[in-house]
């Protein structure tokens, strides 16, 4: 008999635009080359995300997604101020998908049980299940919220200093409710436990097809930063490679910054830079 894997995650993992859902997706292919069948449950709070599900029917052997409404997600978002909780916590959090999720569990017998996110813990805390449990922390948001915190403004420099003291404390304790932890790298795992030997790092990579394309015969010279362009460190990333980098480089270079919802920040860096480039999502 196979063996059997659940994929728990908090948003559908496609299209492959950002870091959590391209570590989902490689996990996937890993398991599926290894012969091992995967489900997935998912959360989505906007109806067009089923509109992917046909992208990736083909990669799961079921597929269970649960609509959280934004209704609840305020509900959520107003219990955790109340509390003093991290906002992250009770956020995408619901009695009637636990229920749904002890369901799935109960109903097939799962070797493993692969959680994405802390945004999933909740589900996890409450949920007995006799298979082993990884949570994939992709990265240390304590860790991400603090540093954003000193270059913020206004209001946001307060939530982030909040949330970041919040979900530093709440990542820690969750660390025992699963036998393994992933994370993408040892800075990341500096934050949350820099000793703990069920913390492994497994990076970000990048495919072979994209490193072994091949170039035209007459390309011009340009270097580019591919990421998710409204995600804080890439934001910080290419600002502080254009302003302190990139102007002591060749002057014929071009900067190409690809990737998906650029923010206003890095949109401004090709408004002054000719030589700087933000394409966007590209296929």
């Amino acid at each position: 008999m196979k063996k059997r894997i659940l994929v728990i995650s908090s948003r559908i993992p496609f299209p492959p635009t950002a870091g959590f859902r391209k570590r989902i997706q490689k996990f996937t292919e890993f398991f599926g080359e290894n012969d091992i069948e995967v489900d997935l449950f998912f959360l989505f709070t906007d109806s067009d995300d089923l509109e992917h599900l046909p992208a990736i029917r083909g990669s799961y052997r079921g597929i269970y997604p649960n609509a959280l409404s934004v209704a609840a997600r305020m509900r959520n978002l107003l219990k955790s101020i109340f509390l003093g909780q991290s906002l992250q916590v009770n956020l995408y959090y619901s009695k009637k998908i636990a229920r749904n999720l002890r369901r799935v569990i109960k109903d097939n017998s799962y070797d493993l049980l692969l959680w994405n996110h802390v945004r999933t813990a909740e589900y996890a805390r409450r949920i007995e299940s006799a298979a082993p449990q990884i949570i994939d922390y992709h990265d240390s948001l304590g860790y991400h919220y603090l540093s954003s915190s000193d270059k913020a403004k206004g209001l946001w420099r307060l939530v982030y200093k909040y949330e970041g003291k919040k979900i530093e404390k709440y990542e820690k304790r969750i660390l025992n409710t699963y036998q393994m932890a992933l994370i993408t790298s040892e800075v990341d795992k500096a934050s949350i436990d820099p000793d703990c030997d069920r913390i492994r790092v497994i990076p970000m990579g990048i495919a072979d097809d994209l490193i072994s394309r091949e170039l035209p015969e007459h390309c011009e010279p340009w270097i580019s930063f591919i990421g998710k362009m409204d995600y804080y460190p890439n934001v910080d990333a290419v600002g502080y490679f254009a302003k302190e980098v990139f102007p002591h480089l060749g002057s014929n270079l071009i900067f190409k910054i690809v990737g998906t919802n650029p923010s206003a920040k890095v949109l401004a860096l090709s408004k002054n830079n000719p030589r700087i480039e933000v394409t966007g999502f590209v296929e």
